[in-house]
């Protein structure tokens, strides 16, 4: 006996044609959800719970008081409702069984294609490698990884700080972040100039290191010293000429000269 039920999953309308292998009609029921008649299942010839994978959804939402949210299926890029688990786990991954079959489909085929084709995919993989723009997209791909997880561990975030800190110390100066701090300590934690600490936000309160700029980058043994930001960049702006510097303090000693003069002959 043929027995044609219809139900709609998704947006895909598909016709169930069952027949009892044993000689007798399948059974019919009801839907626990929307009420609708269920035909039975096509293997056992017992009844369906539910017509669709939504109303089975639905069922468990009222049952377990799961959220429902919306995303798109990986498949199609339709954007469907499912429930969220408390896991987090999407009870459903695809729009529709529809999807889920030919996603399988697709998987199988791609995994099929990669097994069959594994020397000519290594020259392609080894051809776009050697391109510039691979390597650049590679680049950015690492940085937007590195970026997204910092964004939500802040102890990978220290740890790509402190290593980013130790590599610029030890590719521009050659020093550890130990002997860093050793001439910190040195110094008291206070510049060799102003004999004050480092104020500016930026060096959260370490001191910049200043090196001679006549040797180009900067070596061991060629580090003056460690000063605070605001006269590191002073010396920049003078150029590291002492002349200039000995004019300039020339020049504010004779200001301050004249205007202490200029208030006494008031007074």
């Amino acid at each position: 006996m043929k027995v044609t039920g219809t139900t709609t999953t998704g947006s895909a309308l598909w016709t169930l044609d069952l027949v009892s292998a044993h000689g007798y009609a399948p059974k019919v029921s009801k839907c626990l959800q929307c009420g609708e008649a269920v035909a039975a299942s096509k293997r056992r010839g017992q009844p369906r719970k539910f017509c669709t994978d939504r109303c089975r959804e639905l069922a468990k939402l009222a049952r377990n008081r799961q959220p429902e949210v919306q995303t798109v299926c990986p498949h199609c890029s339709t954007l469907y409702t499912t429930v969220q688990t408390k896991t987090g786990k999407l009870l459903r991954q695809f729009c529709s069984r529809v999807c889920r079959e030919q996603a399988s489909h697709v998987a199988a085929y791609r995994l099929h294609y990669r097994t069959a084709n594994v020397d000519l995919l290594r020259a392609r993989r080894e051809v776009r490698r050697a391109s510039e723009d691979y390597r650049k997209a590679e680049l950015k791909r690492d940085r937007e990884r590195k970026q997204a997880r910092m964004a939500i561990d802040p102890e990978y975030k220290a740890q790509m700080k402190l290593a980013a800190r130790a590599n610029k110390l030890k590719t521009y100066y050659n020093l550890s972040i130990a002997e860093f701090e050793a001439m910190h300590e040195a110094q008291n934690r206070l510049c060799s100039i102003c004999q004050k600490p480092n104020l500016q936000k930026c060096h959260e309160g370490r001191l910049v290191i200043d090196h001679d700029h006549r040797t180009g980058t900067s070596r061991r043994g060629k580090i003056r010293g460690l000063l605070c930001g605001f006269c590191n960049t002073g010396l920049g702006y003078f150029k590291d000429n002492p002349t200039l510097l000995i004019k300039a303090a020339n020049y504010l000693e004779s200001y301050n000269n004249s205007t202490v003069s200029s208030v006494s002959d008031e007074e």
